[in-house]
C-alpha cells in the first residue's frame, strides 16, 4: 500500500493544540487584564467609599462638638439670667418690705395722733361739763330747780361719762390692737 501524499494545493494543517494553547494564553491575559482592571477601579471605589465615610464622621464629630458647645453657652447664659433676675427679685422684695413697712408706721404713727386728738377732745369736754355744772350750781337757782337740774345733769353727767369710758376703752382697745398688729410685724 502506498502512502498517499497530499496534492500540492492543499495546505497544512497546523497543530491543533499548540493553536488552542495559544488561544488560551491570549484569552487568560486579556482576563487577567480585565481583572487587574476592575481590581483597580474597585480599589479606588473602595477608596472613595471610605473616604466618603471618614469624611462623614468629621463632619458629625465637628458638628457635635459645635452643639456641644453651644448647649453649654446656652445653659451657661441660662444661669447668669437666672442669677441676674434672683439678685433684681432681692432687691425688688426688699423696696417692698422696706416700703410696706414705712407705709405701718406711717399708719401707726396716725392712729396713735388720732387717738391723743379724741382723748384731749374728750376730756375738754367733761372740763366744760365741769364748768357748766359749777356755774348752775353757783347761779342760787332754787332748790327745786337746783334738783331739777341736778337730776337733769346726773343723767346728763352719766350718760356723758358713760360715753367718754367707752370711748376711752375703746381708744385703749384700738391703741392696743394697733401696738400688737406693729409688734407681730417686726417680729415676723
Amino acid at each position: 500500500m502506498s502512502k498517499r501524499r497530499a496534492p500540492a494545493t492543499e495546505t497544512p494543517l497546523a497543530d491543533p493544540t499548540a493553536l488552542t494553547m495559544a488561544m488560551v494564553l491570549r484569552e487568560t491575559e486579556a482576563v487577567r487584564d480585565e481583572i487587574t482592571r476592575r481590581e483597580g477601579h474597585l480599589r479606588e471605589l473602595i477608596s472613595e467609599k471610605f473616604a466618603s465615610v471618614s469624611t462623614q464622621f468629621k463632619e458629625r464629630d465637628t458638628r457635635q462638638e459645635r452643639e456641644t458647645r453651644n448647649s453649654e453657652l446656652a445653659v451657661t447664659a441660662a444661669f447668669q439670667a437666672q442669677e441676674k433676675q434672683a439678685v433684681a427679685q432681692d432687691k425688688s422684695n426688699g423696696l417692698a418690705i422696706t416700703k410696706s413697712e414705712n407705709a405701718t408706721a406711717e399708719t401707726i404713727k396716725t392712729n396713735r395722733d388720732l387717738s391723743i386728738s379724741e382723748t384731749r377732745s374728750l376730756a375738754k369736754s367733761v372740763d366744760d361739763l365741769k364748768l357748766q355744772v359749777n356755774t348752775i350750781i353757783a347761779s342760787g337757782m332754787t332748790v327745786k330747780e337746783q334738783q331739777g337740774a341736778q337730776h337733769a345733769v346726773h343723767t346728763d353727767t352719766r350718760g356723758l361719762v358713760s360715753m367718754i369710758v367707752g370711748i376711752v376703752g375703746g381708744s385703749i382697745g384700738l391703741i392696743s390692737f394697733v401696738a400688737w398688729i406693729f409688734e407681730s410685724m417686726s417680729k415676723g
